[in-house]
């Protein structure tokens, strides 16, 4: 499998991004968003807020293997179509657009963290 390198640093920036964001970073990004969104709590809202999370137009792992015309799945880290929603991936990805508060967003984004690090480890060691 071949990864962009471009997707690797993005991947390793993500992990750092996840493990930075505080609750309340989350607390903030709730209240400004509930400003302007009138329904429940919805995690993955302030996720896609702090992370690009949940789009492939703002997701900063889809970007690196998007052109203006493509994009590349499996030039990314999960390696197919849309993978990082599927298989051993699900549970984490969920977790985030789940969460039914804060705290559990918090600990929803450390272990997808923890999760994409086990991915890199998989690939360096390949």
């Amino acid at each position: 499998m071949t990864i962009h390198p471009d997707n690797i640093k993005a991947a390793r920036a993500l992990v750092k991004r996840y493990r930075s964001i505080t609750f309340d970073d989350i607390q903030e990004v709730k209240k400004d968003l509930q400003t302007h969104l009138h329904f429940p709590y919805l995690s993955n809202f302030i996720a896609k807020e702090l992370t690009g999370y949940g789009s492939t137009s703002n997701c900063t792992l889809c970007l690196t293997v998007t052109t203006k015309s493509n994009r590349d799945c499996q030039l990314c880290i999960y390696g197919s179509n849309y993978h990082c929603t599927r298989g051993s991936n699900t549970k984490t990805y969920d977790n985030i657009e789940d969460a039914p508060n804060a705290r559990a967003l918090l600990a929803a984004f450390r272990a997808r963290a923890k999760h994409i690090e086990t991915i890199l480890k998989d690939i360096d060691n390949a």
